[in-house]
């Protein structure tokens, strides 16, 4: 599964001196406060190898590399110091090495020309050639004013503007996390998808919570069952139930996708994977999320007997509606 399903990427870009380093340094620090694990690229655009590779004060790190080492390394007190020399090393083979850390976030500034969501900062009303030449601009942060009709098919803001656009990025890097963590879904749920969705290189246990459609309820034979959603809604509350786990077990990762339509006996209709770096944790979030889910979700089910049908109103199972799903309302 590729990286960028495991978590948000946001590109920077723009020319030089545009205030690119700048503005990833805030983003870092911001997703940082937010609890998030965060990882960065930058593209060394002007030619040569990065500065750092050249620096005396490397020598002794960089002695391997030189000698004509393809990829070297010092570690020292948890930090790692990497050099590679690869022909034709991209982007892609960057992230594919980021996998090994588990981030949830990438800024990358610089690689105008690749494809994920970017920030395009502009300086002078001779930047906005870039508008016209890139691809899936989330928003423009422009030094000047710029005309409306220019750039009317973006959000812009003005770089006086901090907090509404670092806020307005960090939100987007949270929706599109709970986009891949919490889903509704009318497809068979793959329980090794929604596991690798938690899976990490520091945990060590992983809890699985498979809900499946029983056959027999208080004696009473089911045939089948329909699940319904307000899917928007059912969405938002999983993602506050993630957010109500990592408040309660910091160290945990959690990732939830229930099943609505039609379902068959023994058919999942919902699968919780919880992971943790201790199994206690890793149990107690578990159980947490699944009573959560039968508190605050959104979600009804109609249950198909031999002698009739019945809409249950609330996965408690308090409400019964024997002749409709019920209102928004109820």
């Amino acid at each position: 599964m590729a990286l960028g399903e495991h978590c948000s990427i946001i590109q920077i870009v723009g020319y030089q001196n545009s205030g690119k380093t700048t503005l990833v340094e805030k983003l870092i620090a911001k997703a940082k406060q937010e609890g998030l694990r965060v990882a960065s690229i930058k593209h060394h655009g002007h030619g040569g190898v990065p500065d750092n590779i050249c620096s005396s004060k490397f020598k002794d790190s960089i002695r391997h590399y030189k000698a004509g080492a393809i990829v070297s390394s010092v570690e020292g007190d948890g930090v790692l110091q990497l050099s590679a020399k690869v022909d034709n090393w991209s982007l892609e083979k960057t992230l594919k090495l980021y996998e090994l850390f588990s981030p949830q976030v990438i800024f990358i500034e610089g690689y105008k020309q690749e494809h994920y969501p970017k920030v395009v900062l502009i300086r002078s009303q001779n930047d906005l050639s870039l508008l016209r030449s890139l691809t899936n601009i989330k928003c423009v942060i422009s030094h000047i004013k710029l005309d409306k009709e220019a750039v009317k098919k973006h959000r812009v803001f003005q770089l006086d503007e901090e907090k509404f656009y670092i806020d307005f990025l960090i939100e987007e890097v949270v929706k599109k996390m709970d986009q891949n963590l919490f889903k509704i879904v009318r497809d068979p749920i793959s329980v090794e998808e929604v596991t690798n969705q938690v899976s990490r290189r520091e945990v060590g246990a992983i809890t699985l919570f498979i809900g499946t459609v029983r056959e027999f309820t208080k004696g009473k034979r089911t045939l089948s069952l329909e699940y319904q959603a307000y899917d928007s809604m059912a969405v938002k509350m999983l993602s506050q139930i993630g957010k109500e786990i990592k408040n309660k077990w910091p160290d945990s990762w959690v990732a939830i996708t229930h099943r609505i339509g039609k379902l068959e006996i023994t058919d999942i209709a919902v699968v919780i994977a919880v992971s943790s770096p201790h199994r206690k944790t890793a149990y107690e979030a578990n159980e947490y999320a699944i009573e959560r889910i039968k508190q605050i979700v959104p979600i009804w089910k109609k249950e198909f007997w031999e002698d009739g049908t019945m809409w249950i109103g609330d996965q408690l199972e308090k409400n019964q509606y024997a002749e409709r799903r019920p209102s928004k309302g109820e």
